[in-house]
């Protein structure tokens, strides 16, 4: 995904659960992650509910892959690591 840091149409967003019994907080993977990963987002509430997991039905589940149009439409959704540059190359291929 490094390869689509600069690109202005496209926008990566890393969210975790910052479950008390994880080895590390989101805080920390955020000073430990790649310094052009800025966003990163604490999925866990203080009831452990998921409130962007339960949007795409993946709480408890990782790693997922969520894809999300230039119209912030639900475009895709994989956990296979594979996949993810054939669907934002189409994604890209979409805007033109």
């Amino acid at each position: 995904m490094l390869e689509y840091i600069n690109n202005p149409n496209v926008a990566i967003i890393n969210v975790l659960s910052d479950d008390p019994n994880a080895t590390w907080t989101c805080a920390e993977w955020g000073i430990y992650g790649h310094e052009e990963f800025p966003i990163i987002l604490d999925d866990l509430d203080e009831n452990y509910n998921h409130t962007i997991g339960e949007w795409f039905d993946v709480s408890w589940k990782s790693p997922r892959h969520i894809f999300i149009d230039h119209e912030f439409k639900y475009h895709a959704i994989t956990d296979d690591l594979n996949d993810v540059e054939d669907i934002i190359d189409g994604m890209l291929e979409n805007l033109s």
